[in-house]
């Protein structure tokens, strides 16, 4: 059991790494760059950047798929902790929950980005005649798609939120006081990064250098961290 906590945890954690630093390089135009100039319309703007979404597609791809892959070894890791606890312990039940259906929410929802785009990818629009119809209804459809599928995600890190302050409670006799305080600015952070996109605070980086720290620093840190704390130190084993 320890063994398989310290492989899921490690498996988050450095997924989540990943994750980030591949939409860092998307975001920063380190692999391809978006063409320059604003287009005269929605259609225009669409087929003058399809060379270049071509171009990134496989740095999309991999970062939303390191993303979705570390979803579902959440789920693993809430399961396996939960497991950890007595079967009379009310945190349990919350940390399988929380842990596991935000594991299942964010990884549909990092799927959902991923075909929605590749549509996109695979298919420009048909030669029949109607191009800037499909093209405007294949924008929109995108549009509503990932719509859901970030509310999805959203639902997921709310309650990894949820599922780490669990966590931090079940097992703060077993781990270091900072590193329950690292779970807890996590949590903070998780929280926050879906609030402030939502709410319009701050600049529009805001939010993108927020989901970097939170993804890219805090997640990594705290679960890799939970990971080497409880295993070597052997939390107790189910009854």
């Amino acid at each position: 059991m320890a063994r398989t906590v310290r492989w899921l945890a490690w498996s988050v954690g450095i997924l989540f790494l990943v994750g980030t630093a591949l939409q860092l390089v998307d975001a920063l135009n380190l692999y391809a760059t978006p063409p320059a100039g604003e287009p005269a319309n929605m259609v225009e703007g669409r087929l003058g950047s399809y060379g270049y979404r071509v171009a990134i597609w496989p740095v999309f791809f991999l970062s939303n798929l390191s993303f979705g892959v570390a979803f579902v070894a959440l789920t693993g890791l809430g399961f396996a902790l939960a497991s950890w606890l007595p079967s009379g312990d009310a945190r349990r039940i919350g940390i399988a929950t929380s842990l596991g259906v935000a594991g299942i929410l964010g990884a549909a929802g990092q799927l959902i980005i991923i075909g929605a785009a590749k549509a996109t990818i695979d298919i420009q629009y048909c030669d029949c005649g109607f191009r800037d119809t499909e093209i405007v209804s294949q924008i929109w459809a995108q549009m509503i798609a990932e719509g859901a599928a970030f509310w999805l995600i959203n639902g997921g890190v709310v309650l990894s939120a949820i599922g780490i302050i669990a966590v931090a409670s079940a097992f703060r006799e077993a781990v270091s006081p900072t590193l329950n305080v690292v779970g807890w600015v996590t949590a903070v952070g998780l929280v926050a990064g879906v609030v402030i996109p939502q709410m319009s605070i701050g600049p529009q980086e805001l939010g993108l250098w927020l989901q970097v720290v939170v993804s890219g620093v805090l997640v990594p840190v705290w679960v890799i961290w939970l990971g080497l704390a409880l295993a070597p130190r052997g939390a107790p084993e189910p009854a």
